[in-house]
C-alpha cells in the first residue's frame, strides 16, 4: 500500500507516492548505516538528517509500489520542505500510520496497491 501525499512545487501541488514498509526501511539502514535493533527506538529524537533520509526512502520506495518514477534526491527533498514546511509533520504522520498498521497485522497482502490521498 501506498500513499499519495500533496506537495508543493515550484508554488504548485504535485501528489508523491509514499511508502512505509520493509523496502523504506531497508533503504534507510543503509543510507544512515544503522541495523535492524535501531529500528526499534526510530521516531524517537530523529535528528533533521534521519527525518529526511527516512522520507526520502519513503518516497523511493512508494514510487516504486505506484510504478511511477521518482527522480528527486534528498537535497531536492529538502527544498521541497523549504517550499512547504508542513511537509516532514505529514510524511512522519504517515510514517506513524504505516508502522502501527503493519504491526497490528492489517496489512493485505494479495490486493493491488491502491492509494490513499494525503493533503
Amino acid at each position: 500500500m501506498f500513499e499519495l501525499l500533496t506537495v508543493k512545487e515550484n508554488g504548485k501541488n504535485k501528489e508523491l507516492a509514499i511508502r512505509f514498509g520493509m523496502n523504506s526501511l531497508r533503504l534507510f539502514t543503509s543510507a544512515t548505516n544503522r541495523n535492524l535493533n535501531d529500528l526499534e527506538s526510530l521516531g524517537s529524537n530523529m535528528s533533521l538528517e534521519d527525518a529526511m533520509q527516512l522520507i526520502h526512502a519513503g518516497f523511493i520506495d512508494g514510487h516504486r509500489k505506484s510504478g511511477q518514477e521518482y527522480n528527486y534526491n534528498i537535497d531536492d527533498l529538502a527544498d521541497l520542505m523549504d517550499e512547504d514546511p508542513t511537509l516532514i509533520e505529514r510524511a512522519m504522520a504517515i510514517f506513524a500510520n504505516h508502522y502501527n498498521t503493519e504491526s497490528e497485522g492489517n496489512v493485505k497482502g494479495d490486493q493491488k496497491p491502491q492509494a490513499k490521498r494525503k493533503k
